[in-house]
């Protein structure tokens, strides 16, 4: 549900023309934009929003605006905003992103969904792009919002900067940004106006002027502040005295009531009064909550416009809306509750209505709250919250609930909304805040006979009791309600539902409980019954819940045939599982589940790469969810994949990471095998003591005696560790006592018998010891999975090969002990680091003598992949000087612009060019001088060109040498330096290599005149001829050939189309080569005339 996205806010306004550009404020901001973020704070009226505008309409970069409202402290909301911002101008940004909003109860986690966003921008924003976010005051006190602010800043992508503009400073990472020279600010002393600039203002607006006396008086009493000044000039211009003492925000609501507001027509006023409520409006809203026809309607926004009444334009694919400067709006809204407050009310009921009936359900609450009326907006927020709550959306529901508590405490009449909001409390982990508003609800959901709310609330109950491990209260709940569900003779499909939920409620029960064989009992039925309703409901808007319960259901059975041995049963049902839930995309937390059990079947397997792959891509996914149980399972099956590969500090730290998902979240029993993974690397550490510490910790969390046989396992291991080992072999007699004859034991229970073998051989209890071992290879036949006793084999290689010895006939055996032997720890063998870059690798090709290319590692660059002009032009200038300063490209590039704003251009063009070179490295920034480094290996067409023109001055290579160095510069000049770049710079480059060209080509021609080969020499004077068409030198040359060549003929021939060609221009021979025709034969015509050029 994207409810209540008004795309006029993610547009620039536009740009009105009597708002005075101030040249110094634009050009702080160009000079700052290497820098993160630029900040610029004030109260309003003092010309933020106008100086963002302006400097975004001189930025070449792509432009994306975020207008801030009241209502986006929601982080869901505000991160769609930015989605949607950023959409404008990159098509696909945020398509995966966005699905993360739409997690049920709005768990999300400002730090990862900040990570995630930096990711999308890396991958989306394929140009220089400026962010802008005007009236950040309004999210800036929401902590979620600042903790999102401040990783996204931290980790910003070198494409992207941001402008933000505020009234305070809440919210803004200053003091972190600062330190790194990362922030550049603007604040009240720099947006006044100056005695100049107001100077300008008069003249641009008012065309008028006033004396400087005046002026620095105006500045002076107006404290710079736009508005006042604004003011005063239309006092002034209506024959009042221009100056104010003060500027108070009552005497400017004051000055705005005799000055403007008062002196337009009164149904202008009642209009501007009206559309006051809203912080946009349009024509349609206008026509029908406040019933003004079409033709009026238009009429009065267009007086608005013409009598420049601080109206702004935002035109959209949608439509036109309006919006009026923020301290107009204020002022408006003030003297509606002050003059009508009665019709205030009437404007925000009839508003609320026109929501309603377009489903826009936030706004229209908003609305009805502002009217006054909190019993109907708790009943709108009452049958709306289920699905604010499956969209995610669940700071909404914390705000609805905190307006209805407020004096007289309303909250009884929202029971629904409560249920809900207890269901996000839940999924934090608070537990008893959650069973509060339950407990609250729950009287009226009985009164009101809402059955299936309430068999909801008390599944909702059962599952709080289940996460707090309190599983006899959740199952003997459970239990009372299918006694419920078998005496109904009707089932509704919402009973259906609700007996699904209870059925997987009572198995994970029965699971927690190690009942196994009831538990798969009640998950078979849960599966069955979501199965059925999904089929059943087809698209109905229900199916949603219903794919989310069939997946859990599915997952949930799996785990109950994993705990009972059955591994075949259990990898069949996580994939199931899996592919249900990629039916609903946006259910994030469970598709990270079902990798997490796929990938731990898969490292019990040996299936370490797929394990791996499976691990990573459920981290990924949870990145941007608020921390919880889940987090906690797939970094402990990390941390234990990390352990078996012997990477112990790897393990240590992922371990450490789940047991900070673990602070305030819900899933503590889950640290259990955290700790014992603790446990196990303090051991491998020889800090024993450590080791049990964390092994008690772990009993402590799953409430376990010291006398469970899990307990006792992983007691003998570390002794097993320490070299205890009688102290070890009570360990696992006893746990393989309590556990008992079972018929398909646990994986422990497998490990117990077998370490027991291995002490038994050490202590030459030979018989017993093979006993030992071969029941343990039984039960892992019969568990269908035998890898994790390669792990436990690393340590009892001598027992394994004596073993295999005795039994050369035992496939198994033989096979595990060649596992064994095989088994190569480290993290190599599964995953490779991610290659850094060798600049001595890089192979640079570039020629510039024709239209210009570039080669990287032999593979052409496209024209495309600069964005522009200017990226390639720009790495052509650092490929020709080598070396050069900021200052000088910036006058080279941007003569037009001030130093300020080619810095804003530098930056933008800066990074298109490493863009599209893929790699920042590869253009270098020291102290503000840019370059290429020199490990790269780089071909250059002019260097060539330039070093055998070089090579042919020496004196002492031979005659032939020196032309095969001519003939090579010549192969080269494939064209004029950089044909189509069209820049001061390159005119003299081009000139000087065209003239080095011209000389070899008349040096080659007469060499292979001295040589007789007159064929080739009129061919290079010909290609003379094509640069300098008119030039008498060479057409005589190539005449002389033709003589030298037994050809007069060819000689004439080539004499009359050349004079022909200057008759067209208005030209005559020179007379060096008249002369040389008359020797040859009769003088030509007009010969006597001179040459005209």
């Amino acid at each position: 549900m994207q409810e209540n996205i008004n795309l006029v806010r993610i547009l620039p306004p536009q740009k009105r023309k009597d708002i005075l550009r101030r040249g110094r404020l634009v050009d702080q901001l160009h000079l700052n934009t290497s820098r993160k973020l630029n900040f610029i704070s004030a109260s309003a009226g003092f010309g933020k929003t106008s100086l963002m505008l302006d400097f975004a309409h001189e930025l070449d970069a792509a432009v994306c605006w975020y207008q801030v409202a009241r209502g986006d402290e929601d982080l869901v909301q505000f991160i769609r905003y930015l989605i949607l911002a950023f959409r404008q101008k990159f098509k696909r940004f945020g398509r995966s992103l966005e699905n993360n909003l739409n997690t049920p109860g709005g768990l999300l986690n400002p730090e990862s969904l900040a990570t995630a966003l930096v990711n999308e921008v890396v991958a989306q924003v394929d140009d220089f792009c400026v962010l802008f976010v005007d009236d950040f005051h309004l999210v800036g006190e929401a902590h979620a919002i600042s903790e999102f602010l401040e990783v996204f800043l931290d980790y910003l992508p070198e494409q992207l900067r941001i402008v933000i503009a505020s009234r305070s400073v809440y919210g803004i990472p200053t003091a972190k940004l600062y330190i790194r020279d990362q922030i550049a600010t603007l604040g009240v002393e720099d947006l006044r106006f100056r005695a100049d600039e107001i100077a300008e203002l008069v003249r641009q607006n008012f065309k008028t002027t006033l004396p400087g006396q005046a002026l620095e008086a105006l500045a002076k009493r107006s404290d710079g502040w736009i508005v006042a000044i604004l003011l005063s000039m239309q006092s002034l211009l209506n024959g009042r005295p221009y100056a104010m003492e003060g500027f108070t925000a009552e005497q400017v609501y004051t000055f705005l009531a005799q000055e403007v507001i008062e002196r337009e027509s009164d149904t202008l006023q009642a209009f501007m009064l009206a559309t006051s409520i809203q912080d946009e409006f349009n024509e349609a809203w206008v026509n029908e909550a406040l019933a003004i026809e079409p033709q009026k309607a238009q009429h009065l926004i267009q007086e608005l416009e013409r009598r420049n009444l601080f109206v702004t334009r935002i035109e959209t694919a949608e439509g036109v809306s309006f919006r009026y400067h923020q301290l107009f709006l204020d002022f408006l809204r003030d003297r509606l509750q002050k003059t009508d407050p009665a019709q205030k009310q009437h404007l925000h009921r009839r508003t609320a209505a026109w929501y309603q009936a377009r489903a826009g359900w936030e706004m229209a609450i908003t609305h009805q709250l502002a009217a006054g009326n909190r019993a109907e907006a708790a009943a709108w927020m009452d049958a709306e919250a289920r699905n604010f709550y499956v969209t995610g959306r669940g700071q909404v529901l914390a705000k609805w609930v905190a307006v209805l508590a407020t004096p007289p405490d309303m909250r009884l009449m929202a029971p629904r909304l409560l249920l809900n909001w207890a269901k996000v409390l839940s999924g934090r982990g608070e537990y008893g805040e959650s069973e509060r508003l339950l407990a609250l609800a729950e009287p009226e959901l009985i009164r009101q006979g809402d059955q299936d709310q309430i068999l909801n609330l008390k599944i909702q109950r059962g599952h709080n009791y289940y996460a707090e491990s309190r599983f006899e209260e959740a199952s003997s709940l459970a239990s009372e309600l299918q006694r419920a569900f078998s005496e109904e003779v009707q089932h509704t499909v919402s009973h259906q539902l609700r007996s699904a939920q209870t059925y997987l409620l009572q198995g994970n029960c029965f699971s927690a409980k190690g009942d196994f064989v009831r538990a798969i009992e009640n998950l078979e039925k849960a599966v069955n019954g979501f199965q059925a309703l999904y089929t059943t409901l087809e698209q109905d808007s229900l199916q949603i819940h219903v794919i989310h319960d069939w997946g859990t259901a599915l997952n949930d059975l799996g785990a109950a045939y994993y705990g009972s041995s059955n591994i075949l049963a259990a990898q069949a049902y996580f994939q199931e599982a899996l592919k249900v839930r990629k039916m609903n995309q946006s259910n994030h937390l469970m598709l990270a589940e079902s990798l997490n059990n796929l990938g731990y079947l898969h490292f019990q397997a040996g299936a370490y790469r797929e394990a791996w792959g499976a691990y990573q891509e459920a981290i990924e996914i949870l990145k941007p969810i608020f921390p919880g149980r889940v987090h906690i399972h797939v970094y402990n099956s990390l941390g234990d994949l990390l352990c078996a590969l012997e990477e112990w500090k790897g393990a240590e730290e992922t371990y450490r990471q789940a047991i900070d998902f673990a602070q305030g979240a819900s899933g503590e029993r889950a640290l259990f095998a955290t700790y014992c993974g603790l446990a196990q690397i303090e051991a491998k550490q020889l800090r024993y003591h450590a080791a049990f510490q964390w092994l008690r910790d772990a009993a402590q969390v799953r409430k376990m005696s010291e006398d469970a046989p899990l307990y006792q396992e992983k007691l003998g291991e570390i002794y097993m560790a320490m070299g205890q080992m009688r102290l070890a072999k009570q360990a696992f007699e006893q746990a393989l006592y309590h556990w008992g004859s079972i018929e398909r034991p646990r994986l422990e229970q497998v490990l117990a018998l077998f370490f027991l073998g291995k002490i038994l051989f050490l202590h030459t209890e030979v018989e017993q010891a093979l006993a030992h071992l071969q029941t343990s290879m039984e039960w892992t036949a019969r568990m269908g999975i035998d890898e994790f006793l390669v792990l436990a084999g690393r340590q009892a290689s001598a027992f394994l090969e004596f073993a295999a010895h005795r039994w050369p006939t035992n496939n198994q055996l033989q096979s595990l002990c060649a596992r064994v032997q095989a088994f190569q720890p480290g993290l190599a063998q599964i995953s490779s680091p991610a290659p850094i870059e060798n600049l001595s690798k890089i192979h640079l090709e570039i020629s510039a003598l024709g239209a210009g290319t570039v080669r990287r590692d032999g593979k052409s660059i496209a024209k495309t992949a600069w964005q522009s002009s200017k990226p390639r032009a720009l790495f052509f200038y650092l490929v020709e000087h080598r070396q050069a300063r900021a200052s000088d490209i910036k006058l080279d590039f941007w003569p037009e612009f001030n130093t300020s704003r080619a810095t804003t251009n530098l930056q933008a063009t800066l990074w298109r060019a490493r863009n599209a070179l893929a790699s920042k490295e590869i253009i270098l920034n020291q102290e503000e001088e840019y370059s290429l480094p020199d490990e790269i290996d780089l071909w250059y067409d002019v260097d060539e060109f330039r070093n055998y023109l070089s090579r042919a001055t020496d004196p002492l290579i031979t005659p032939f040498d020196r032309a095969e160095c001519w003939r090579r510069a010549v192969e080269l000049y494939q064209g004029d330096y950089l044909a189509d770049i069209l820049m001061e710079w390159v005119e003299p480059i081009r000139r000087d290599l065209l003239e080095k060209y011209l000389d070899a080509l008349l040096n080659l021609a007469k060499w292979e005149m001295t040589q007789h080969h007159y064929p080739q020499a009129i061919r290079y004077y010909g290609k003379a001829i094509e640069k300098e068409p008119f030039e008498d030198e060479f057409h005589q040359a190539i005449m002389e050939c033709w003589v030298k060549a037994g050809s007069l003929a060819s000689a004439k021939a080539h004499f009359v189309q050349y004079q022909k060609k200057l008759d067209k221009e208005g030209l005559t021979p020179s007379k060096p080569l008249i002369d040389y025709y008359t020797t040859l034969f009769r003088s030509p015509r007009g010969g006597s005339t001179p040459r005209k050029k």
